[in-house]
């Protein structure tokens, strides 16, 4: 196992100070976009060297910068099957670079430094409206965070607790909310008088959420068992737990039986399951809850529900993304990787074998013609930008140490180029993020260090004294591979 000191020492040789001036670090993120400006200040006030008040002042800040951000809201992948849009914009949305997530994150560093003041930027937070989402959407909206942090806030000792969770919970638009808000009633330590009022209020809006059946079906396996765990909670106490389950049973009906996405099938959003038969993973699709709530929730007079109520009115609209490289440039470059990862008998090749002379320069031909691609027809710079990390990632893996500066050079070169094409920001940072992690978890990889710390790039160059001053753990950078 790596010691700590093992995993830390390469981002000493990223060329920035062992121990970067926070001042530095600051002034160069304020001349960055303000998601990236916000998150590398939230990031540098993590480090507990600093003094409580610069920390603060650094939140704050960041906080503010938070609202020029290009999302308002995060988002997930909703279909993230491998190589899918889905999957790319999962990893890159899970750097929370969005306005909420953003100023979600710096309350959440404050709360124990000023609890007062975080207090007030968690209340100027306006509450979150969740747009719907459309079957043609490969993206869902995720508003956890914001629930996380109203609980949080409600545990420093609110005055009226039942009030304050009265004006946040409100306004339930979206199967997005469903269940952190079941999660927030049952763990907020509401009195029984409290928590009566506010989960018969819920269900009223429950009930009548409808007609987003991407989200409906992605947040499924999340929505019954908090709703269960809300129902449990009611009966411990002697409360009506009625009203929930019938408000429930009404959100399945609506939606199952409702005009749903042709292809909820793709969606998988729950525990890893696996067909005993077909050693095959096994996908839950959102009619799955009909059977969750007829064991796990259903109580008398309420009956569970009927083929009627859980057959669709139409199947239509499928999520742009969900099926990639399908243009005959992006299947010529796969081709390339898997020949170059593969025999013509379809065996792994050798690791002596990539060692050799003429497999480096199949590397750098393949590498020359993969700078040289140029979007294709109906094909967007985002799209291009997903299906060339796709590929960088494959070489990466593939070669052998001293090839592997081959493709790092010519990886970094082309992010320096796409900063300015890729529309999405957060797509853009995510393999900057993974390669300045890759160095932080390969100590012997000194060459790619080297050339992160040689880039011109203000961002690149932010991001590298950023890691040096607030080290993210291997599981965070793992996570972006």
């Amino acid at each position: 196992m790596k010691t700590l000191a093992s995993i830390l020492l390469p981002l000493v040789l990223l060329g920035a100070p062992s121990t970067p001036d926070p001042d530095t670090v600051t002034a160069m993120a304020r001349k960055a976009p303000a998601e990236f400006a916000a998150d590398a200040m939230i990031r540098v006030a993590s480090n507990a060297k600093l003094d409580a008040r610069t920390r603060v002042k650094l939140l704050t800040e960041a906080f503010r910068l938070a609202g020029g951000a290009q999302h308002p809201l995060k988002l997930r992948g909703a279909i993230t099957r491998s190589g899918s849009d889905g999957a790319f914009l999962e990893r890159a949305y899970r750097q929370e670079l969005d306005t909420l997530s953003l100023r979600l994150r710096a309350v959440r560093e404050m709360l124990p430094l000023d609890g007062a003041k975080a207090s007030k930027l968690f209340f100027s937070i306006p509450r979150p409206a969740v747009p719907p989402v459309h079957c043609e959407e490969i993206v869902v909206y995720d508003v956890d965070l914001y629930y996380d942090g109203l609980g949080a806030i409600a545990k420093l000792g609110h005055r009226d607790l039942g009030k304050l969770l009265k004006e946040r919970v409100g306004g339930i638009t979206s199967p997005a909310q469903v269940a952190p808000v079941a999660r927030l009633l049952r763990q907020a330590g509401l009195n029984d008088a409290d928590l009566r009022k506010l989960t018969d209020s819920f269900a009223t809006r429950v009930s009548a959420v409808a007609g987003d059946d991407r989200s409906f079906t992605y947040y499924a396996t999340a929505a019954a068992p908090a709703i269960q765990d809300l129902v449990e909670e009611l009966k411990r106490r002697n409360l009506p737990a009625l009203p929930l389950a019938e408000a429930f049973r009404k959100y399945l009906v609506s939606h199952l039986s409702g005009d749903r996405c042709a292809d909820g099938h793709l969606i998988y959003n729950g525990p890893l399951t696996v067909n005993v038969m077909t050693g095959q993973p096994v996908e839950v699709i959102g009619s799955s809850t009909a059977t969750f709530f007829k064991d796990r929730i259903m109580m008398p007079p309420l009956t569970g529900l009927t083929e009627q109520e859980t057959t669709p009115n139409s199947l239509k609209g499928v999520a742009a993304g969900a099926q990639t490289c399908t243009d005959d440039q992006c299947k010529h470059f796969n081709d390339l990787s898997r020949n170059l990862a593969f025999t013509s008998e379809g065996t792994p090749r050798e690791e002596a074998e990539r060692k050799t002379d003429a497999w480096r320069a199949s590397l750098r031909s393949a590498l020359t013609e993969l700078e040289a691609w140029q979007p294709g027809k109906g094909q967007t710079a985002d799209d291009l930008f997903r299906d060339k990390t796709w590929v960088y990632d494959n070489l990466y893996a593939m070669a052998p140490q001293a090839s592997r500066e081959l493709v790092e050079r010519s990886w970094i070169d082309y992010l320096k180029q796409s900063r300015s094409t890729v529309s999405d920001r957060g797509r853009w940072l995510l393999p900057v993020s993974a390669l300045i992690g890759r160095s932080a978890l390969d100590p012997a990889n000194r060459k790619l260090a080297e050339m992160l710390s040689g880039t011109n790039d203000p961002v690149i160059a932010l991001y590298i004294q950023v890691e040096a001053l607030a080290p993210r753990d291997a599981a965070t950078i793992l996570s972006m591979l």
